[in-house]
Protein backbone atom coordinates (compact mmCIF):
# COMPACT_ATOMS: atom_id res chain seq x y z
CA UNK A 1 0.00 0.00 0.00
CA UNK A 2 0.70 3.29 -0.62
CA UNK A 3 -0.59 6.67 0.52
CA UNK A 4 0.00 9.42 -1.15
CA UNK A 5 -0.62 12.98 0.59
CA UNK A 6 -1.44 16.06 -1.25
CA UNK A 7 -2.22 19.59 -0.10
CA UNK A 8 -4.47 21.41 -2.29
CA UNK A 9 -4.04 24.03 -4.26
CA UNK A 10 -3.63 27.90 -3.51
CA UNK A 11 -7.33 28.99 -2.65
CA UNK A 12 -8.51 32.44 -2.11
CA UNK A 13 -9.05 34.14 0.97
CA UNK A 14 -12.01 33.81 3.23
CA UNK A 15 -12.82 37.71 2.58
CA UNK A 16 -12.82 36.91 -1.12
CA UNK A 17 -14.76 33.99 -0.60
CA UNK A 18 -15.98 32.38 2.56
CA UNK A 19 -15.71 28.65 1.02
CA UNK A 20 -12.18 29.57 -0.01
CA UNK A 21 -12.64 28.16 -3.89
CA UNK A 22 -9.07 27.01 -5.66
CA UNK A 23 -7.97 30.28 -7.26
CA UNK A 24 -6.86 30.18 -10.92
CA UNK A 25 -3.19 30.08 -10.08
CA UNK A 26 -4.30 27.11 -7.80
CA UNK A 27 -6.43 25.04 -10.19
CA UNK A 28 -3.37 26.13 -12.56
CA UNK A 29 -1.22 24.12 -10.36
CA UNK A 30 -3.10 20.92 -9.42
CA UNK A 31 -3.75 20.24 -13.32
CA UNK A 32 -0.03 20.65 -13.57
CA UNK A 33 0.84 17.93 -10.86
CA UNK A 34 -2.26 15.94 -12.04
CA UNK A 35 -0.57 15.50 -15.49
CA UNK A 36 2.54 15.07 -13.97
CA UNK A 37 1.25 11.84 -11.94
CA UNK A 38 -0.61 11.25 -14.48
CA UNK A 39 2.69 10.46 -16.82
CA UNK A 40 3.87 8.11 -13.79
CA UNK A 41 1.04 6.11 -14.76
CA UNK A 42 0.78 5.64 -11.10
CA UNK A 43 -2.81 3.41 -10.23
CA UNK A 44 -4.67 4.80 -7.34
CA UNK A 45 -7.17 2.91 -5.96
CA UNK A 46 -9.29 5.49 -4.55
CA UNK A 47 -9.13 9.20 -3.54
CA UNK A 48 -10.01 11.07 -0.55
CA UNK A 49 -10.14 14.54 0.84
CA UNK A 50 -10.76 16.94 3.83
CA UNK A 51 -14.57 17.95 2.45
CA UNK A 52 -13.37 21.65 2.58
CA UNK A 53 -13.84 22.82 -0.72
CA UNK A 54 -10.48 23.87 -2.18
CA UNK A 55 -9.88 20.32 -0.99
CA UNK A 56 -12.79 18.57 -3.27
CA UNK A 57 -12.21 20.90 -6.19
CA UNK A 58 -7.65 19.52 -6.39
CA UNK A 59 -8.90 15.73 -5.98
CA UNK A 60 -11.41 15.87 -8.85
CA UNK A 61 -8.52 17.91 -10.74
CA UNK A 62 -6.35 14.96 -9.87
CA UNK A 63 -9.24 12.16 -10.42
CA UNK A 64 -9.67 13.35 -14.09
CA UNK A 65 -6.04 13.27 -14.81
CA UNK A 66 -5.02 10.11 -13.18
CA UNK A 67 -5.60 6.63 -13.41
CA UNK A 68 -8.04 6.48 -10.71
CA UNK A 69 -10.80 3.57 -9.64
CA UNK A 70 -12.61 5.18 -6.80
CA UNK A 71 -13.40 8.24 -5.56
CA UNK A 72 -13.23 11.63 -5.20
CA UNK A 73 -14.78 11.06 -1.73
CA UNK A 74 -14.17 12.95 1.81
CA UNK A 75 -12.79 11.53 4.41
CA UNK A 76 -13.70 11.86 8.19
CA UNK A 77 -11.12 13.17 10.20
CA UNK A 78 -8.87 15.42 8.11
CA UNK A 79 -10.93 18.83 9.16
CA UNK A 80 -8.01 20.53 11.63
CA UNK A 81 -8.48 19.79 14.68
CA UNK A 82 -10.27 16.31 14.01
CA UNK A 83 -8.56 13.43 16.33
CA UNK A 84 -6.62 11.27 13.51
CA UNK A 85 -8.42 7.89 14.32
CA UNK A 86 -10.79 7.13 11.76
CA UNK A 87 -8.00 8.14 9.13
CA UNK A 88 -5.58 6.00 11.52
CA UNK A 89 -8.67 3.01 11.12
CA UNK A 90 -9.38 3.64 7.49
CA UNK A 91 -5.54 3.36 7.03
CA UNK A 92 -5.19 0.24 8.68
CA UNK A 93 -8.13 -1.41 6.86
CA UNK A 94 -7.24 -0.44 3.56
CA UNK A 95 -4.69 -2.01 1.49
CA UNK A 96 -4.44 -0.10 -2.09
CA UNK A 97 -2.75 2.87 -3.23
CA UNK A 98 -4.86 5.96 -1.88
CA UNK A 99 -3.92 9.25 -2.50
CA UNK A 100 -5.40 11.63 0.54
CA UNK A 101 -6.13 15.41 -0.30
CA UNK A 102 -5.98 17.79 3.01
Amino acid sequence: MHVYLVQHGKATTSVEDPQRRLTVEGREGVEQMANFLGNLRISISLIQHSGKLRAEETAHILCENMRVTGGPCKLSGLEPGDEPTEVVNFLNAYTDDVLIVG
